[in-house]
C-alpha cells in the first residue's frame, strides 16, 4: 500500500502482487503485480528481463541476466546494513500469514541517503519472525523536514509465504502473445524512464535512439571483498552525455561500500555511441548493471 499524506490531501494505493524466485544457477524470478484495473507482468528469465502491462498489450524486454528488476522489495534488503543507522526494536507485534496470526519483531532505523544534500529523510521499519528470520512486514517512510505536512509512505505485507516450493520452469518462461505490442528491446543498457514509469509502459519518442556501449572496462575486486568472497551485482544510474562519456554516476543498489566505488570507477571509463534525437546527439539517462564474480580458485 502506497499512502500520501499533504495538505488537504490523503491518498491511498493498493498494490497486490505474487513473487516467485528461484535461487539456484541460475537465478530467475516472476512478479504479477495489479493496481486497480492495471496488470503487470515481470519475467527474469536467466537470461534477459521481460515487462509486459496486460491491459495495454504492450512489453520491453531487456537482454540482461540479473533479476534485480522481478525481486523487490526483496532486491532492496541486501543493502539495508550500509545505509540504515540508529536502528531500534519497536516491540512484538503480529501479523496473519497463510491464515494464522504470526508474531514478528518491529525494527526501525533511520535510513542515510547516498547522495549528500539531499535533504529528503527516510526511516524503514521490518517486521521479523524471529523463527524463521522471515520479514513479514517492510515499511518505507519518506518525508522533508522543512515541510512536515507531506508524508509518503509504502508498506509491503506478506500474506501467503511459502519457502522450498516446488516451481515448475513455465513460471520463468515468457512468449509474447500474439497480439502484444514491442515497444522496446534493449541489449546493454536499462530501461530508458520513459519506457517504464510508476508501473506504466509507454512508447518512447520515436526519435530518440538509445546509447550504445562501445567501451567497457572491467571493474577490479578489493582485497577486502576478494578475502570476504564477496559476489554480486552493483546497480548504478547516471546520465550518458552527448559526448558519449558517463556523468553523474550514483548507486541505485549496493553491493558492498568498497565495491560499489570500484564499479563506479569502472563505469567512468566506459564509452558510449550517444543518444540521439533528431539526429542529434543527447543526453540520455539509464542504469547498469555491475557485477563482481571471482574466479575458481581464488
Amino acid at each position: 500500500m502506497v499512502e500520501i499524506e499533504g495538505p488537504g490531501t490523503h491518498t491511498n494505493t493498493v498494490t497486490d502482487f505474487r513473487l516467485a524466485y528461484a535461487q539456484e544457477a541460475p537465478a530467475r524470478a516472476r512478479n504479477e503485480i495489479s493496481v486497480g484495473a492495471l496488470s503487470v507482468l515481470r519475467v527474469c528469465d536467466g537470461a534477459s528481463q521481460w515487462t509486459y502491462v496486460t491491459t495495454t498489450r504492450k512489453y520491453a524486454k531487456v537482454a540482461n541476466a540479473q533479476i534485480s528488476a522481478c525481486t523487490y522489495p526483496l532486491n532492496e534488503w541486501p543493502a539495508l546494513a550500509l545505509t540504515l543507522q540508529a536502528a531500534t526494536e519497536e516491540g512484538a507485534d503480529r501479523i496473519e500469514v497463510n491464515g494464522a496470526p504470526r508474531d514478528c519483531q518491529s525494527i526501525r532505523a533511520d535510513f542515510s541517503p547516498a547522495a549528500a544534500g539531499r535533504t529528503m529523510k527516510q526511516t524503514r521499519a521490518l517486521c521479523i519472525d524471529p523463527a524463521t528470520k522471515l520479514v513479514l512486514r517492510y515499511r518505507i517512510d519518506r518525508y522533508t523536514p522543512e515541510d512536515a505536512t507531506t508524508h509518503w509512505s509504502q508498506t509491503t505485507t506478506f500474506r501467503v509465504l511459502e519457502r522450498d516450493a516446488a516451481l515448475g520452469a513455465e513460471l520463468f518462461q515468457f512468449a509474447p502473445p500474439v497480439d502484444a505490442i514491442a515497444v522496446a528491446t534493449v541489449s546493454q543498457l536499462g530501461l530508458p524512464a520513459s519506457v517504464v514509469s510508476a508501473g506504466q509502459l509507454s512508447q518512447p519518442p520515436a526519435s530518440i535512439t538509445p546509447p550504445k556501449l562501445i567501451h567497457k572496462v572491467e571493474p577490479e575486486y578489493t582485497k577486502a571483498a576478494s578475502k570476504a568472497h564477496i559476489q554480486g551485482t552493483v546497480v548504478l544510474t547516471l546520465v550518458i552525455a552527448a559526448d558519449g562519456k558517463p556523468r553523474d554516476i550514483r548507486v541505485r543498489t549496493s553491493l558492498d561500500p568498497g565495491l560499489d566505488q570500484k564499479a563506479i570507477e569502472a563505469v567512468q571509463q566506459w564509452q558510449f555511441a550517444p543518444g540521439r534525437k533528431d539526429g542529434e546527439p543527447v543526453a540520455v539517462t539509464s542504469t547498469v548493471e555491475v557485477s563482481f564474480r571471482l574466479l575458481s580458485g581464488k
